[in-house]
C-alpha cells in the first residue's frame, strides 16, 4: 500500500443523511471527467471500499446521479475466480470505477493497489489500524 509524504487525504464524516455519498459521486465525476480547458484527466480510475451490504447502493446512486451510461463502473464481488477477473477487468478496462467491499479489497486488494487514482472508503470507522 502507499506510504510516503505525497499522499493527500480528507475525512468527510457527518451525521447519515447529509449528502456524503452524493457529494462523492460529484468528486468521482469531476476527477474522471475530461476537463474542458485543460484537456485533462485527473484520475483515471477510482476504487470506493464499503462494506458489503452497501455495494449495490454505490451502484445505485451512481446511477441515479449520473445516469447508467456516463461512468463505467464495476461491482466487484463473487468467488475468488469472479473477483481476480473483476480486479484484472478494472485494471486494464475501460472501468472507471469499481466498488469494493472492505473484506475483498483486504484479500484481493494488491492486484488493485498501482492502478488507483483516487480511494474513497466509506463506512472509514471499519478501519482501525494499519493491518485492517
Amino acid at each position: 500500500m502507499m506510504n510516503g509524504n505525497n499522499i493527500n487525504g480528507a475525512i468527510l464524516a457527518d451525521v447519515m443523511g447529509l449528502g456524503k455519498t452524493l457529494q462523492a459521486i460529484a468528486l468521482i465525476w469531476a476527477m474522471v471527467k475530461r476537463c474542458k480547458y485543460t484537456n485533462v484527466v485527473r484520475a483515471k480510475k477510482v476504487l470506493v471500499v464499503c462494506p458489503s451490504s452497501l455495494l449495490f447502493h454505490w451502484e445505485k446512486e451512481v446511477h441515479k446521479w449520473l445516469g447508467p451510461r456516463r461512468l463505467q463502473m464495476i461491482v466487484c464481488q463473487g468467488d475468488k475466480n469472479t473477483v481476480q477477473r473483476h480486479c484484472s477487468c478494472f485494471r486494464g478496462g475501460a472501468a472507471q470505477l469499481m466498488v469494493i467491499s472492505y473484506d475483498t479489497c483486504r484479500i484481493h486488494g494488491r492486484a488493485l493497489e498501482d492502478c488507483v487514482d483516487l480511494l474513497i472508503c466509506d463506512e472509514g470507522h471499519k478501519i482501525k489500524n494499519r493491518k485492517i
